[in-house]
């Protein structure tokens, strides 16, 4: 189970508590895709390009971070995955591809991918900004930006476990608190 979780108000825990099971259902043995599209109800992701972004180490990814893209390819089967980094081999998700799925990681290319936006200044100035305190956090939240303005798509952080479909999901943002919006 998870330990060590903090919540916000009462709601929110029995909220966890009475879902904490779908936690169980997302981690069980690998389904192949043509077996999970057929349990599926909705849309299943179809036409859905939802990503992440991994800016640290490959010797940083643990189980935690795998569960994420397991329970967004969960409950969107027909959906693509998308984990932009340039620490990860290409072939690291091999797992769930040989299930069926459309999952990979594609290089950052920040260069490439901020041509004709408004980050292109930024990006440009790339090499600049690495000796920054907050270069990871701010190369993640350029990377986020450059994919919603080039692709569109669903954002999620790399330890979030999706615990529902996303697929009615339009121009939302996620509600942290009273206080702030999360841009997880």
């Amino acid at each position: 189970g998870v330990k060590g979780r903090i919540f916000d108000s009462q709601s929110e825990k029995t909220h966890f508590r009475e879902h904490s099971h779908e936690m169980n259902d997302i981690v069980a043995p690998s389904i192949p895709h043509a077996e999970r599209v057929k349990a599926c109800t909705g849309k299943c992701g179809e036409g859905l390009h939802l990503f992440t972004v991994w800016t640290t180490a490959l010797s940083g990814w643990n189980n935690k971070y795998t569960h994420s893209i397991d329970s967004a390819l969960f409950h969107h089967p027909k959906g693509r995955v998308t984990v932009y980094s340039s620490s990860l081999p290409q072939n690291f998700f091999q797992q769930f591809v040989d299930l069926g799925y459309d999952v990979k990681v594609e290089k950052l290319n920040m260069k490439e991918r901020g041509k004709g936006t408004p980050l292109e200044p930024w990006v440009n100035r790339l090499d600049e900004w690495k000796d920054g305190q907050y270069y990871y956090a701010h190369l993640s939240d350029a990377v986020r930006l450059l994919v919603l303005y080039n692709e569109g798509g669903v954002y999620f952080d790399t330890d979030v476990v999706i615990v529902n479909s996303m697929d009615d999901a339009r121009n939302v943002v996620g509600w942290e608190r009273e206080d702030s919006i999360c841009n997880a």
